[in-house]
């Protein structure tokens, strides 16, 4: 038991404390010159011990957790398949197997589940695992954003916003994003205000912008909370408000965006 519960704290522990665990678990009289050297040896031996069986406990966590996946696809969880298909054509979380992750999501897409088309079409518009295809790009998302998938719709309008393997249609794209927006999909917002504080595919608006913006960031698009971030600084839709402007951008730094952060450090200063 004793050995159990000093396992799952080794594990457990982050990387810094692994040889404050070691140095407990050693306790020798540092006399000698030797005796110091065989004991930095057993502390050495003992961290690399841990990170060894935290590595190993992790894998296999990690390989239980997909195992998990395939069982639950394979029962007819269309939503795992999906999940497990994105993972196979990335090599995130599993090893890589573009053909297998394309066949799960296209198996998902025919069976009606909008999510695998989705998924399909970003995997070819991005050329995630697969050769990028704007045909099949737009293919795929049109019939996720048929079937009622928001980002579906959102990657649509990127196709039309951009011309990936279609004409360039802003007005197109803008009715796309608002699907996407009011489906809920953050990207899709951010892409409708861009629109609207541009004056690409519908007339200028920058109350609009900032509110389409204040939707993708409420939904979690880093990027929207920085621009309307710059919105608030600059008094553009919206009433003039560092202070807000910095909140903003905090935010967006939080989440991990670097224009966000770069922001930050200007406000603030």
């Amino acid at each position: 038991m004793e050995i159990a519960v000093t396992y799952r704290l080794w594990a457990r522990a982050p990387i810094t404390d692994l040889a404050l665990i070691g140095r407990r678990a050693v306790k020798p009289d540092l006399k000698t010159p030797q005796q110091k050297r065989a004991t930095l040896a057993a502390v050495f031996l003992t961290f690399i011990t841990l990170i060894v069986f935290g590595y190993l406990s992790n894998a296999l966590a990690q390989s239980a957790r997909v195992q998990q996946m395939r069982d639950s696809c394979d029962s007819g969880t269309l939503r795992s398949c999906v999940i497990l298909g994105m993972g196979l054509l990335s090599g995130r979380g599993v090893g890589q197997d573009p053909v297998e992750g394309a066949r799960l999501l296209r198996e998902t897409c025919e069976a009606g589940y909008a999510e695998g088309c989705t998924g399909l079409g970003a995997a070819y518009f991005d050329g995630i695992g697969l050769t990028k295809d704007p045909k099949k790009a737009s293919q795929y998302y049109r019939m996720g954003c048929d079937g009622g998938n928001a980002f579906g719709c959102t990657g649509l309008g990127e196709v039309y916003e951009k011309g990936f393997g279609v004409a360039v249609n802003p007005s197109k794209a803008a009715d796309l994003y608002r699907q996407g927006c009011d489906g809920g999909n953050a990207r899709g917002c951010m892409g409708l205000g861009y629109l609207y504080h541009y004056g690409v595919g519908v007339d200028a608006d920058p109350v609009e912008a900032a509110r389409r913006y204040g939707q993708g960031c409420d939904g979690g698009s880093a990027l929207a909370c920085s621009t309307l971030g710059i919105l608030h600084r600059d008094g553009y839709g919206v009433a003039k408000n560092r202070g807000e402007a910095a909140r903003l951008f905090q935010m967006g730094c939080d989440a991990g965006d670097d224009f966000s952060c770069q922001k930050l450090k200007e406000i603030s200063n």
